[in-house]
């Protein structure tokens, strides 16, 4: 079994929007062995997904149903892969995880496009923007369901 695990800010927006789609993927390409997870560096309570972002998933055949959840160590040791949108994020992770899972900690566009720059929050911004994020992580999620086909996660 391998857990995916997706980290924003909140876990209202990015995060869960990333996971609905490689859920979806993964269902598509049957990969059974594969677990997804989304969560926040931020302790916002119990809040609703992104309703901009919902209806843009939606509109795209991806369901995102569920409320925020704010990390927790354990789930966090369990992941094979943590992928995070930012770079504060990723510091956020490694001051919870021990040193030798570091590793399982990766920036998005870094694992996906070897690029070395943040998925900025769409929040409160034009729809548009809220439309370019979604359309990149997808291209991000097909290019995930590539690496778990080859077994190459690192």
């Amino acid at each position: 079994m391998i857990t995916v695990c997706f980290i924003c800010s909140g876990n209202i927006c990015r995060s869960p929007t990333a996971a609905s789609i490689l859920r979806q993927l993964v269902i598509e390409h049957a990969l059974n062995d594969v677990t997804i997870t989304s969560m926040g560096t931020l302790d916002i309570g119990s809040q609703p997904y992104d309703g901009v972002m919902s209806r843009i998933a939606l509109n795209f055949g991806y369901q995102m149903t569920g409320t925020s959840t704010f990390m927790t160590k354990n789930v966090l040791i369990e992941a094979d892969l943590i992928l995070v949108m930012t770079y504060d994020q990723m510091m956020e992770i490694r001051n919870v995880l021990p040193q030798h899972r570091w590793k399982t900690v990766k920036l998005f566009n870094q694992f996906c496009f070897g690029k070395e720059v943040p998925i900025l929050d769409p929040s409160y911004m034009p729809e548009t923007v809220y439309l370019q994020t979604f359309l990149w992580l997808e291209k991000g999620c097909k290019v995930i369901i590539q690496k778990l086909k080859n077994n190459s996660l690192e």
